[in-house]
């Protein structure tokens, strides 16, 4: 199925999306500052992309629409607006349900980061 990466895009922001409108997180508001915040990665990991696709890694022409943008099949530009959406909206999720000092944002963070540096 030649939209497959699009398809995947689609899974995982439409969760978050209807996830924005909850009463308590209300994500929907903090739009224009996530989209803002989403916008440098964006372009810095694209430009990235766009420079090494064809050398380090490319895209299987089964699973991604014919058309490209700079090399680069829509659903990998819709990858760094969905995922980086997603992880923010989960992070607002988890601040706005546990608000309490056992997930403080700070001690979300260690268990994450000590994960990481186990897995090294």
């Amino acid at each position: 199925m030649h939209s497959e990466y699009l398809l995947f895009n689609i899974i995982v922001i439409s969760g978050p999306f209807f996830l924005s409108f909850d009463r308590k997180v209300a994500f929907y508001k903090k739009w224009p500052a996530v989209f803002l915040a989403i916008l440098p990665a964006f372009f810095i990991f694209l430009c990235w992309d766009a420079l090494v696709t064809g050398r380090h890694w490319w895209f299987n022409p089964a699973f991604t629409l014919d058309f490209k943008i700079f090399g680069l099949p829509p659903g990998e530009f819709l990858f760094f607006i969905t995922v980086p959406y997603s992880a923010l909206l989960v992070w607002e999720v988890l601040a706005a349900y546990f608000r309490n000092k056992q997930l403080s944002r700070s001690n979300l963070f260690r268990p994450i980061v000590s994960f990481y540096l186990f897995l090294e």
